[in-house]
């Protein structure tokens, strides 16, 4: 089954990267009227550079001098402050070291991929939203933030991912300002924390560096060790999650998201994260409650509704199964996910003719290919094999 929803990997990884190499450092937003299909035509753009892996494409669309101005914001009220954390910033951050971080993801998750989905409206803001495939490591949604930059032109200023509902230059700021000056006020804004200490500090930037050299595990085992405070912390918890997902530690995964929901399971980015946990403990009732949020966010399409389906199936539901999958393929006919699911649901029901008209489908319309022999060896497909309408298919 095809459901977890984990904080997206590249996100996380930069973040700590930056924060490494920020620790040594130390634009007004551009108000225009935004046409939608102009930012649509940006959403479209980004899908296409991911896929095709156009990281200088990509990195062009990213307005690296209007992010520096929102992380410094982030990082200081001092005027002069914030100037000199946006120069450092400048020098040490690349849009292409974004974006190869993001690719470097897409390469390692076989059959990913990226998809503009429509424009958001957040307040007076429209933005674009993409929701990223990692298939079989999930999923994620982000919306990006377009401004004109100096020369008129719509670009990129920042991004929020659903998995942290947080903009990328407020957390990358928040964990710059920790590593550089540890602000009681601030962090206690920030992640609910009283005071930091140097011990604590000095942790953060080991993790900081382990994240870069890829060593998830033992990122995940120095995080363990932060104060509870910080460590039980909504930012830091999904940053736990998302580091013993990564190291294959199933145990850790599952017990950090029954933490996640103990503290703040309250909280409308949490149900994304949330959802495993869910799934976990077979709790229909908070399944569907979590997909309820999710699309509360970024909509229904495809991808909840194969959520939905997934989840009925699990549970044995498979006539609520297929009017899931169905209403999927309505909202996005080119979602292939929904086709399996949607015949396998027939299929244990045992309406073998139903399932043959989906397969069929995604032979006539989808390029995919199919043999009585692959289906013949999987047990689960037995009486659909034997049944007249699968030899009628593809013979005895």
């Amino acid at each position: 089954m095809k459901h977890r929803a984990h904080a997206s990997h590249p996100v996380r990884t930069l973040i700590w990267c930056l924060l490494a190499s920020l620790a040594q450092v130390g634009m007004a937003t551009v108000a225009a009227s935004q046409d939608v299909d102009e930012l649509a035509a940006i959403g479209e753009r980004v899908s296409l550079a991911f896929n095709e892996r156009q990281a200088g494409e990509l990195g062009k669309l990213i307005d690296m001098e209007a992010l520096a101005t929102r992380v410094a914001a982030t990082v200081s009220d001092n005027e002069k402050e914030r100037a000199e954390f946006a120069r450092g910033f400048l020098m040490k951050a690349k849009s292409r070291q974004i974006v190869e971080q993001i690719f470097a993801q897409l390469e390692a998750s076989e059959g990913s991929s990226t998809k503009f989905m429509r424009v958001l409206q957040r307040g007076a803001e429209p933005r674009p939203l993409v929701r990223f495939d990692w298939g079989d490591d999930g999923f994620e949604y982000m919306e990006f933030i377009v401004q004109r930059d100096r020369k008129g032109n719509l670009r990129i200023a920042d991004w929020v991912p659903l998995s942290s509902g947080e903009t990328f230059s407020s957390m990358l700021g928040s964990l710059a300002r920790l590593a550089m000056e540890p602000a009681p006020g601030l962090v206690a804004r920030v992640l609910g924390v009283q005071r930091i200490d140097p011990e604590t500090i000095a942790r953060m930037k080991r993790i900081a560096e382990l994240r870069k050299q890829g060593e998830s595990r033992q990122a995940f085992e120095e995080m363990e060790k932060l104060p509870a405070e910080l460590a039980d912390s909504r930012p830091m918890l999904i940053q736990r999650a998302s580091l013993a997902n990564e190291s294959g530690d199933e145990a850790s995964y599952r017990r950090t998201l029954v933490r996640l929901e103990q503290l703040h399971g309250d909280h409308p980015s949490a149900a994304f994260m949330l959802l495993d946990h869910y799934f976990y403990a077979k709790d229909l009732r908070k399944c569907l409650q979590a997909i309820a949020a999710i699309e509360k966010q970024v909509g229904a399409d495809g991808m909840t509704h194969l959520l939905r389906a997934n989840i009925h199936s699990t549970m044995g539901m498979h006539a609520e199964a297929i009017a899931d999958a169905r209403e999927g393929i309505r909202l996005e006919p080119d979602f292939v996910n929904s086709y399996f699911t949607l015949a396998q649901a027939h299929i244990a029901l045992g309406q073998f003719g139903d399932a043959v008209k989906v397969y069929s489908t995604l032979e006539e319309d989808f390029g995919y290919e199919f043999s009585r022999e692959r289906f013949a060896a999987d047990e689960s497909f037995g009486k659909f094999v034997a049944s007249a309408p699968f030899k009628t298919w593809l013979g005895k």
